[in-house]
């Protein structure tokens, strides 16, 4: 499982896969200071996520620009790939101070 606070810096129109499963594709940035070997290290990255299922309605909602704690898993972006994707399981608006 991955815990994670990030912006939404984009999403997709909702499409439908061949099951007819509502599909979410979009951009997360993700910024925070971690701590490694007792120094602290600002961690900067952006990841493509998706949604599936039932979460996709309340996404498709979500403005670009807001705050997220979303929580999901990791998987190749599809069969064979090296490239991850954050597969979206939950998310809720983030609370203001960032944990």
């Amino acid at each position: 499982m991955v815990r994670l606070t990030a912006t939404l810096v984009e999403r997709s129109m909702v499409r439908y896969s061949p099951a007819g499963v509502p599909v979410l594709e979009c951009l997360l940035d993700h910024r925070s200071t971690q701590h490694e070997a007792g120094m602290p290290r600002l961690v900067e990255f952006e990841i493509r996520a998706l949604a599936l299922g039932g979460i996709v309605t309340g996404l498709a909602r979500v403005a670009p620009g807001t705050e997220l704690a979303v929580e999901g898993f990791l998987a190749p972006s599809r069969k064979g790939s090296k490239t991850l994707l954050l597969h979206i399981t939950r998310f809720v608006p983030a609370p203001a101070d960032g944990h």
